[in-house]
């Protein structure tokens, strides 16, 4: 009878070890899946500003696009008309792609001409995360993946 209860119990902290596992592995999984998306999303992003170089000084933004951007895919733009629709588009296209997405596009850190970061961030946790620290600090910081973007 004893042993039978052992027995129990080992198999049982078995179980609790292969859930902790998977629990895990999922997490990794997810995490991985969406810092891919972040690098694709950004390398879409960098060929529309390598598409527009006489218009990169547009594309450095830190919040939301307007709105009422003109659809360049459908009307012939000016290109500070296409920036601010690649600006719009990149944020659709992360928003519905990642939690919370969001894009911001900065001179370089180190100045060099036409050299420009960008930086994916979104809530990976959904816990309402909200500071923009990158690389992170904290938990109540968005996970995020910066780029360098050479013209």
């Amino acid at each position: 009878m004893i042993e039978v209860l052992i027995a129990i119990v080992i198999i049982s902290l078995g179980v609790l070890g292969v859930i902790g596992l998977q629990t895990s592995a999922f997490k990794s999984i997810s995490s991985s899946h969406s810092i891919s998306v972040a690098a694709m999303a950004a390398e879409d992003f960098g060929d529309r500003m390598r598409a527009n170089p006489n218009a990169a000084a547009n594309y450095l933004h830190n919040i939301a696009p307007n709105s009422e951007a003109v659809d360049c895919s459908t009307t012939s733009c000016t290109p500070t008309q296409l920036a601010a629709y690649d600006i719009s588009q990149g944020w659709k296209q992360i928003g519905k792609a990642l939690p919370a997405g969001k894009l911001e596009v900065a001179s370089h850190p180190s100045g060099a001409a036409k050299t420009y970061l960008l930086t994916v961030r979104w809530d990976e946790d959904r816990s309402g995360s909200f500071k923009t620290n990158c690389p992170t600090k904290s938990n109540d910081d968005l996970d995020c993946q910066q780029f360098k973007i050479t013209l």
